[in-house]
């Protein structure tokens, strides 16, 4: 593993000071929004408390009012309307966002959810024109469609009308002659917000559509949709689709959290039942163990599976499907566990990190590329594409690290490539296998130019630093104002010196993680280090720690824990 440099955050003194006194903040949680680029009374009151009514209005949004024209007379002429997803949990929670608001209206849309496997990514022609032939007038993409330049060309030849709904990249030259592209990043879109992900966008679809059907007299006799009520679902699709927690969404999964702990719908109750059981729920905890386990349909079924799961009133069809997304996360780890072993010993072969990595086996399952690429950019800190060969044409998922922008880097390999795109973070690719080598030395190349030099570590950005002996469970509470975390909003880390090991074990499968005791001024607590079991420190050594503190719960104890995000010995 790389090793990480700590940076001590230096937040402004007189931001802190006017945020702590204006706002009667404990110090640390002022110092942490100003860390966070937070620098004025009302910035942080906005972040302190977001609140459903700081909302932008949807119709600022470009071409919003020709989409809700287009859906409403489609839908209102009794015409079929197909709702084209994604196989990922963004697809999934924006299909059925749309799903169960346009069913509450009284109409009855389809869906489709494409098979990895079969599909591949983004709108597939052959399906788009099996669907036509079955009826289908209009399609609304969602969380894929802005790239589909020929894929939308095609169906609007075949007489469909188009909606895009789509959060990724424009892609250079044209946009596809849809109907109408709800995407924020367009460059005449006037809407505030730009980091919405597809769930975000269906939900502002829905708020738009609900205008309108009010302003035309719909539910007179119809109950108007409450829309909060699916607020859970996008923040479920927020949250797993790692868009940074600021604005919108920040205000979107504030709201919906504590709806997901309480839902209403059988399929989110069913899920968190299993995948959180008597544990709070926080963002972490549907990012690390709600988001996976609906992935995993999308990795190693089928999507759709998902989709029900979210969109069924029925407890028993519910408590089904929840059993079965289960199961094919548990298959999905043992899966994953040896593909990851094979694609490390594969990084490993150089003794030199290498600017890229570029990885392939023609019996590595596709649905797992992208957790194993993110492991390999864990333990190298360089980007990684990991390619699976399915039907003979090569499929891949790359993540990249801060400062190399992943879509850019396939751009200058576009020569070799079938398809491509995604963010600056996470892409994915066809390839025919025989240009695979080529690509390993362009890709690398591409890194190794467009990476700056500065980038090349790994960097851990501590909030503060402080001494054992001020932990308590008030600080913790202090900090949990600031929830909730994820992209953009990371998790407080603080850091400790000179702390004293009193003992240490390895724990978890094949002793992965690291259960410690810590000691400092008399004070005693136990920390976890997941991921660094190969790296036991001595009983009685001193060693520098950043970590989060946290309520540990178990077995109905609640006790404070130390999450340990990196430790090294301390100077002598």
């Amino acid at each position: 593993m790389v090793e990480r440099i700590w940076q001590l955050s230096e937040p402004d003194s007189s931001i802190v000071s006017e945020l702590t006194q204006s706002l009667q903040l404990p110090n640390i949680v002022a110092e942490l929004l100003a860390n966070r680029g937070i620098d004025s009374v009302e910035q942080a009151q906005v972040f302190l408390d977001p609140r459903l009514h700081n909302l932008d209005d949807p119709s600022s949004m470009a071409d919003m009012a020709v989409a809700v024209d287009l859906i409403l007379s489609t839908l209102e002429q009794g015409k079929r309307v197909t709702i084209y997803g994604d196989y990922d949990v963004d697809g999934m929670t924006s299909a059925s966002v749309l799903t169960r608001f346009l069913r509450l209206c009284g109409f009855d849309p389809h869906c489709f959810l494409p098979d990895r496997f079969n599909d591949g990514y983004g709108l597939n022609p052959d399906r788009l024109r099996e669907l036509i032939a079955e009826g289908t007038q209009l399609f609304i993409s969602v969380d894929c469609g802005v790239s589909a330049v020929k894929e939308i060309a095609l169906a609007r030849e075949l007489g469909a009308d188009f909606v895009v709904v789509d959060h990724h990249q424009l892609p250079q030259g044209a946009l596809p002659t849809a109907n109408a592209i709800l995407n924020p990043h367009r460059p005449d879109c006037k809407f505030p917000f730009k980091d919405l992900c597809a769930a975000g966008l269906s939900f502002y679809l829905a708020l738009a559509l609900r205008a309108e059907l009010r302003s035309r007299g719909h539910f007179a006799d119809l109950p108007e949709p409450d829309l909060r009520e699916v607020l859970d679902i996008v923040a479920i699709g927020t949250i797993a689709d790692v868009v940074p927690l600021h604005g919108l969404n920040r205000v979107i999964v504030n709201a919906g959290l504590p709806r997901v702990a309480h839902s209403k719908h059988p399929g989110i109750r069913a899920l968190t039942a299993l995948a959180a059981s008597n544990r709070p729920i926080t963002a972490s905890t549907v990012a690390f163990q709600i988001g996976p386990r609906l992935n995993a349909a999308g990795r190693l079924s089928h999507p759709f599976r998902g989709f029900e799961l979210l969109t069924t009133n029925d407890p028993e069809t519910a408590q089904t499907i929840a059993n079965e997304i289960e199961d094919a996360n548990i298959k999905r780890r043992d899966i994953q566990k040896q593909i990851e072993e094979e694609a490390l010993a594969m990084a490993s072969e150089s003794e030199e990190i290498q600017p890229a990595y570029v990885l392939w086996h023609p019996e590595w399952h596709v649905g797992v590329t992208g957790v194993v690429a993110a492991r390999i950019v864990e333990r190298f800190h360089r980007p990684c594409a990991m390619v699976a060969i399915v039907n003979g044409m090569g499929k891949g998922s790359i993540r990249s690290i801060t400062g190399f922008d992943a879509v850019e880097g396939l751009r200058r390999c576009s020569h070799l490539l079938e398809q491509f795109g995604g963010h600056p973070y996470a892409a994915g690719l066809s390839i025919l296998p025989e240009n695979l080598p080529e690509f390993r030395k362009v890709f690398a190349a591409a890194a190794l130019d467009l990476t700056p030099t500065d980038r090349l570590n790994p960097r851990l950005r501590v909030d503060a630093q402080i001494n054992l002996g001020e932990l308590d469970s008030r600080l913790i509470d202090d900090l949990s104002r600031l929830e909730p975390f994820g992209a953009g909003n990371p998790e407080p880390c603080l850091s400790a010196t000179n702390v004293t090991v009193a003992n240490a074990r390895r724990v978890g499968q094949d002793g992965a993680h690291l259960k410690l005791g810590l000691e400092q001024s008399g004070r005693k607590f136990d920390a976890i280090a997941f991921g660094r079991g190969e790296q036991m420190p001595s009983k009685g050594s001193l060693i520098d720690i950043a970590f989060r503190p946290e309520y540990n719960h178990f077995r109905g104890r609640v006790s404070v824990q130390l999450r340990i995000k990196d430790f090294k010995p301390s100077p002598a």
